[in-house]
């Protein structure tokens, strides 16, 4: 689904909106949603409210200097989706971004001690798999606007398992939640693909005794120990559904300890940290806002 929010400058949410949005739907099935979900959003305004702007914060892979929504794991039709020329004229100005980078932004804004100091690692492990990188605090957002991409990096061990980015053999086919929810589902038919809602209903099952989870754990738990190699964050922040089962949350600590680092450097600090959805959205909306806030300063 799409969710949109309208929110103020104290963070209060004013307005909310959800949109199903069916999982074979092509660039024109996903626009007409994204408008209108705007339109409704633009109209549940207060009045007299200053409009600064529409944030779009997006999973998958996107080209900020375009604006573009390039692709996404749960829309797999969609590919370079130009989402400032859908949104301009309803609520422009338009700002994207990774939702990855905003719930980062949001997280080193809200608690600078232990965000905003040395380099922070942020792994989502959910419907797809991704990181965010921040140093002292300032997020790492490659001027192309992708980056942290770990759910396509290709695996011998999973052959030619086809991946909805294209390529084949990616971590996400054996380790994200689309590829791993319906092993789940045989066993547990009432499973809900929302993580929010799974996030809820995954520490009250037996996730140790599907084979499939756990070789998903220690696939992801390698591809986290390579990205830590290569960037050397000081803690590691994980999200999403699955961290909410107790013990797949142990054995996958228990798995990352055991790759360790290299001679002489300490592992990072391993957190866990739920879904984090009100992160995304007051991260997304920040730039939006703080700009707005400058220009009616300036204008005053």
């Amino acid at each position: 689904s799409f969710v949109g929010s309208v929110i103020d400058l104290n963070e209060t949410v004013l307005a909310r909106h959800a949109v199903e949005v069916p999982s074979d739907a092509d660039n024109t099935e996903i626009s007409r949603h994204l408008a209108a979900l705007a339109r409704a959003l633009a109209d549940d305004m207060p009045r007299g409210m200053i409009h600064a702007g529409t944030a779009v914060s997006a999973s998958g892979l996107i080209d900020l200097p375009r604006k573009q929504w390039v692709m996404a794991a749960r829309w797999p039709r969609l590919r370079r989706l130009a989402i400032e020329e859908v949104l301009a004229d309803i609520g422009g100005p338009v700002e994207i971004c990774r939702n990855l980078d905003a719930d980062l932004r949001a997280r080193v804004a809200r608690e600078p001690q232990s965000f905003g100091q040395g380099p922070i690692l942020l792994l989502h492990w959910g419907w797809g798999i991704g990181t965010a990188y921040a140093i002292d605090g300032r997020p790492f957002t490659s001027e192309g606007g992708s980056f942290g991409e770990i759910g396509h990096w290709r695996l011998a061990a999973l052959g030619d398992r086809p991946c909805t980015c294209g390529n084949a053999g990616c971590l996400e086919t054996g380790a994200a939640l689309w590829s791993l929810l319906p092993v789940l589902r045989r066993r547990w038919p009432d499973l809900a693909d929302d993580e929010s809602r799974l996030y809820e209903q995954l520490p009250g099952r037996d996730l140790m005794s599907v084979p499939e989870i756990d070789f998903a754990a220690r696939a992801l738990a390698r591809a986290l120990a390579n990205s830590c190699r290569m960037l050397f964050p000081a803690r590691v922040v994980v999200t999403g559904p699955f961290v909410s089962n107790a013990a797949l949350w142990s054995h996958f600590t228990k798995l990352f300890q055991d790759e360790g680092m290299m001679a002489g450097i300490a592992l990072p600090l391993l957190f866990n940290d739920g879904v984090g959805r009100n992160h995304e959205l007051f991260g997304a909306a920040e730039p939006l806002l703080r700009r707005a806030v400058a220009e009616l300063l300036r204008s005053r």
